[in-house]
């Protein structure tokens, strides 16, 4: 299930609609549009910082005894990781810095820490490609899963797929280049997607707290997630 970004010129021009007048363009987008929601399910929604691009979000809900889009073991996979990613943020007030992120995909498996990497790549900067499991002190099963998984997080996740949005972030107290850092938040796609009272109350049963507890149930999560 790809989860691309959509051009309405590219759109236009799958159906032989370039070069038509304006007003019907708009009434054919809008038709889609709803036949998208009404039989599949889907809502066609626009970037608002990228005019004329949009995505398709899936808005149906689905249980183990209802399930109406099979993935592979593989996107399962991704997907996991995904919504722990989109926890840690959610848990962390909304933002989290490469630091933090690189400790908890450190204790999931997903990456090596520094003092385990390789010593060819030592001085290599984080999150920069590299393309084998010993070159990011990482097991076979998991680099065929997920290869370079801050790669990954950034391109497909952020770029691709509108789940995270990804910012820069200069150090200007050094010119060093491991002074370059990102900050990580939800994205559209999220932001459209995930319900977020269903994601606390599954961060809630993976750390064995109640969901209701003063002062909050982030708070009370929060408390119990390792730091």
């Amino acid at each position: 299930q790809k989860r691309t970004v959509h051009k309405k010129g590219d759109i236009l021009k799958a159906i032989g609609m370039t070069g038509r007048p304006r007003e019907l363009q708009d009434h054919i987008m809008d038709k889609t549009a709803q036949k998208l929601e009404h039989v599949f399910g889907m809502t066609f929604d626009e970037l608002p910082e990228k005019k004329g691009q949009y995505i398709l979000v899936n808005k149906l809900f689905q249980t183990k005894d209802d399930i109406h889009i099979e993935i592979s073991q593989k996107e399962k996979a991704h997907l996991a990781v995904l919504y722990s990613v989109l926890g840690l943020i959610y848990m962390r007030n909304g933002v989290v810095r490469d630091e933090a992120l690189d400790q908890f995909l450190e204790k999931m498996g997903l990456m090596a820490r520094g003092e385990d990497l390789p010593p060819t790549q030592v001085h290599q900067s984080r999150g920069q490609p590299r393309n084998t499991a010993a070159s990011l002190g990482i097991s076979e099963d998991i680099y065929d899963t997920f290869g370079d998984i801050k790669e990954l997080i950034r391109k497909e996740w952020g770029q691709k797929q509108h789940y995270l949005d990804i910012t820069r972030v200069d150090n200007t107290e050094s010119d060093a280049a491991e002074s370059v850092s990102y900050e990580y938040s939800w994205g559209r796609r999220a932001e459209l997607e995930v319900n977020r009272s269903d994601l606390l109350r599954k961060i809630c049963k993976l750390y064995n707290c109640l969901l209701y507890t003063s002062p909050s149930p982030r708070d009370a999560t929060l408390s119990r997630m390792p730091s």
